[in-house]
């Protein structure tokens, strides 16, 4: 069974198993990241919060990173910067306030 784009908020997903064959103890959703071209795994988790909540606070940080290597590159753009910036301190108020984050209010 495909499971719904946007099912999951960003970074989530439901470990490939059969969600009716859940256990309570289990941690069915995992959170990824990609950086680079490549995807990394932030663990698993037992709500779709806490492995949501794993995949903002890894969002900013890799955004930071970029922000912090964009600025030593030769072709540097104030706007571009402020841009990033911008993404990253709404995904931290998401996160501060509980909150998922969205494509759409990324760039709010």
């Amino acid at each position: 069974m495909k499971r719904k784009e946007h099912e999951y908020p960003l970074g989530v997903s439901l470990k490939p198993q059969d969600p009716r064959m859940v256990s309570p103890h289990s941690n069915p959703y995992r959170a990824r990241i990609r950086k680079d071209n490549k995807e990394y795994s932030l663990g698993h988790h037992y709500s779709v919060e806490s492995a949501h909540a794993a995949w903002q606070l890894a969002k900013v940080t890799h955004i930071k990173e970029v922000i912090d290597r964009y600025r030593r590159e030769g072709f540097y753009n104030k706007e571009v910067e402020d841009s990033l910036i911008n993404i990253y301190k709404n995904i931290e108020q998401d996160l501060q306030n509980q909150r998922p984050t969205t494509r759409e209010g990324m760039f709010r």
